[in-house]
């Protein structure tokens, strides 16, 4: 039965006869607005009772206890007739009264008759009249809501699409309710709410918020419990006056299984300990609506960086019958109209011209989808991973009167949402791992980088063409002095840029394995930072299907996040290093010499810039077989070698100067003497090495710069930047040949010897004409 004022309800009136009597009067005298017109009657005991009209009694008997009078003809006033003897106990049922609109005490005068004269009489107090809470507004909120979650890791174009969504049967929400009370609401009141429907109700983060009449507002202190029952009591610190807004928010759970059995009404009241609360809603508040929670999950068998892909979406849709699926990709994706779906025909649109992340998927053989659908549809991924990697789907159900959806009406025919669901880890792109670009970062300068990277065959799809991109500023060249095939010596390739691309002449595919390709690179003046683009620090590959037109192909593999280095200070101008042989004969022994030009001098000290030493790397299975530190030649006596400052693990020594326990042949340090300058000009070292009957893929010799004297690897912290050096292929010739003097002569000619013995020839030469003439 209602019990709040103004309401239609039914009251029990229970009294003993005093006296015989044929007919009863009940007038509500206080408050004014009882309405028994239409009510009906019973008896809960073994009276039997007829309501009279027209009577013909004499005036109620007495007035109420504020002085106001009532009228035995007005609508608060209802006579029965019904024998009654002395010492009857008598209860009766009065169906369909309308409550005065007054909430309060209520006062009742209750008359017997003898035929028409007055044999009794009694005013007693009643029930306490609840008020009726006026619900003003509310909503339920999903669990994206920003007072029930932060968002996390959500991009605010999510949280802002998807914060309208409905909330999801067996997912959290958020209810928000504005109440109003026709009078006050004492301190130590509670505020009483609870639910029939399927939910689980939560005091934790309860908020409570009061716009009194004259537009203040205020948070009154509250103690919020949940109940036995299961309800939300929140007992209030403060009073609220009458006619006040009051809006409360607190956490839910949904614990509905399916949209389709989330049911039930809403109950707010505010109780005192007695046995009526003060202010009831008497539960008149429905349910909301819930939507299906559906399930998805978002795969990818191979996913480069920007390559194009299929993706399998494995939905399962619950009770939900769609009539269209709104799917949504990361933002950096694009989603291609190329879909298909199991167990349906369907159509795929685009919403516009311009919105690539999302989809439209649409049943053409049914009215609606139902039950598991796997879904195969291709995108194009970014560079780089989505800051949020969250894919989004939504279920719709459309206009009754469509027929025919189409890309042109898409938009307009979603009549209603009933479900929606999503996968927040998504898939991970799968770049190539492992590849590096070693090369000296030397402000201004051209220089060698040497690009290595894995390859891999999937079945037929096999890359065929490589594309390199350098970091911002930079610029790469396919000039014959730097570009090389380190890992492929006997291939013959064809180099273009805009961008730098690489495929083999016979246009086969990369073998599988790991390869090493060197081109030329420009440094910029500065280090590049990621404030202009994500990638605009990295150098980037990408291998692809097709060699005629790249522009169009399958990306096989990519790497979008290779680490540049830090450019240096602009006081280390170098330039890139160079390496001359005098025999590349497989299972032999040669002299090989490394030059390194400096085209300004460094001033002595390390105040301005520390470089202690020079660190040389030889390539894999390529050993120095130098016995002592004497064997290696200084070509240019101005650098400033410290004392010692050849340091090497001798052929046959037992001990190592490079760390780690067992000797190495593949490294030798040139240290400074940092108290003198380093002067401008060309420094070289010549020294002996074995050459093995195979040579390294990872043909690549490495120069670092340390400011520490005692660095012992390029990957070290001192190191402050390392040149890559192209190695040499069997049976090479040498473009600048090194020499050795006579058999056992320890002695080396330096290239530039050489070269300036030629030179002088060759003017030589020239002049002769000259004099003859």
């Amino acid at each position: 039965s209602l019990q709040a004022a103004g309401s239609k309800s039914t009251l029990t009136v229970t009294f003993r006869a005093v006296t015989n009597c044929t007919a009863l009067r009940i007038a509500a005298l206080l408050p004014t607005g009882f309405d028994f017109t239409s009510a009906s009657i019973s008896s809960a005991s073994s009276v039997t009772a007829t309501i009279v009209t027209g009577s013909s009694l004499p005036d109620l008997s007495e007035t109420a206890s504020d002085g106001s009078s009532v009228s035995s003809s007005d609508d608060g006033v209802i006579t029965l007739q019904a024998s009654l003897v002395e010492g009857q106990l008598v209860k009766l049922l009065l169906k369909d009264v309308v409550l005065a609109d007054t909430a309060g005490s209520t006062e009742w005068l209750l008359e017997t008759f003898a035929d028409s004269t007055l044999v009794d009489n009694r005013v007693v107090s009643g029930f306490r009249q609840p008020g009726l809470i006026s619900v003003v507004s509310s909503s339920l909120q999903n669990e994206l809501d920003p007072y029930f979650t932060s968002g996390g890791d959500r991009t605010s174009d999510e949280l802002q699409l998807m914060n309208s969504w409905t909330p999801r049967a067996s997912q959290p929400a958020v209810a928000i309710f504005t109440l109003r009370f026709p009078s006050l609401v004492s301190s130590g009141e509670s505020l009483v709410i609870s639910t029939d429907s399927d939910a689980v109700l939560s005091s934790a983060a309860a908020n409570l918020t009061v716009v009194d009449p004259n537009g203040q507002q205020s948070s009154p202190p509250f103690t919020a419990t949940i109940t036995s029952a299961g309800a939300l009591s929140l007992v209030l610190g403060d009073s609220i006056v009458a006619n006040s807004e009051v809006t409360v928010e607190f956490p839910l759970t949904s614990t509905a299984s399916s949209a389709r059995g989330a049911a039930g009404n809403w109950r707010f009241e505010t109780q005192d300990g007695g046995t009526l609360p003060t202010h009831t809603n008497d539960a008149l508040l429905g349910r909301f609506s819930l939507v299906e929670s559906l399930s998805l999950d978002v795969t990818a068998t191979h996913a480069p960086p920007t390559g194009e892909f299929a993706v399998t979406l494995s939905i399962s849709l619950g009770s939900a019958r769609p009539s269209l699926l709104y799917l949504l990709a990361p933002s950096s994706f694009e989603v291609t109209t190329n879909c298909t779906v199991s167990l349906a025909t369907t159509s795929c649109y685009h919403l516009s011209a311009d919105d690539d992340a999302s989809l439209f998927i649409v049943p053409e053989s049914s009215l609606y989808l139902s039950g598991d659908l796997t879904i195969s549809v291709y995108v194009t991924a970014p560079a780089l991973d989505d800051a949020s990697n969250t894919w989004k789907l939504s279920a719709y159900s459309l206009e009754d009167s469509v027929t025919a959806p189409s890309s042109a009406n898409i938009a307009s025919i979603i009549d209603y949402q009933i479900g929606w669901g999503e996968d927040r880890s998504g898939f991970t792109l799968t770049p190539i791992t492992g590849a590096v670009a070693a090369y000296g970062a030397i402000p201004l300068a051209t220089v060698s980088v040497a690009i290595t990277f894995p390859v891999t065959h999937y079945g037929s799809l096999q890359p065929k063409a490589l594309q390199v991109y350098a970091p911002e500023n930079y610029e790469l060249s396919c000039a014959a002095s730097y570009f090389r095939l380190i890992s492929m010596p006997r291939n013959s390739s064809v180099c273009t840029t805009s961008p730098l691309t690489i495929t083999l002449e016979d246009e086969s595919a990369f073998p599988e394995g790991t390869h090493t390709f060197m081109m030329g690179v420009t440094v910029p003046r500065t280090t590049p930072t990621s404030s202009s683009s994500s990638v605009a620090p990295y150098f980037r590959i990408r291998l692809l299907e097709d060699a005629d037109n790249t522009a169009l192909s399958k990306v096989v593999d990519a790497a979008t996040t290779i680490p540049g280095h830090e450019v240096q200070s602009l006081l280390l101008r170098l330039k890139q290093p160079t390496l001359s042989w005098a025999s590349s004969k497989p299972d032999s022994t040669t002299t090989i010499t490394l030059r390194l030009t400096f085209d300004r001098a460094l001033a002595a000290g390390s105040s301005v810039l520390a470089f202690a030493a020079i660190l040389i790397e030889l390539p894999e299975d390529i050993d120095h077989t130098m016995t002592s530190s004497s064997e290696l030649s200084n070509l240019n006596s101005e650098f400033p070698l410290a004392e010692d400052g050849v340091q090497l693990d001798a052929v046959g020594s037992s001990s190592t100067k490079f760390g780690g326990s067992a000797p190495t042949l593949r490294k030798i340090r040139l240290v400074r003497d940092e108290s003198q300058a380093v002067p401008a000009g060309t420094h070289g070292w010549v020294f002996p090495i074995a050459i093995p009957s195979t040579m390294p893929t990872a043909n690549i010799w490495y120069m670092s710069l340390c400011s520490d004297a005692s660095c012992t690897s390029k990957d070290d912290s001192s190191v402050f930047t390392t040149f890559a050096v192209s190695g040499f292929f069997l049976n090479e010739v040498s473009a600048v040949q090194g020499y050795t003097a006579s058999s056992g002569s320890s002695r080396v000619w330096s290239t530039s010897v050489v070269e300036s013995k030629i030179w002088s020839l060759l003017v030589v030469l020239l002049a002769l004409p000259l004099f003859a003439a």
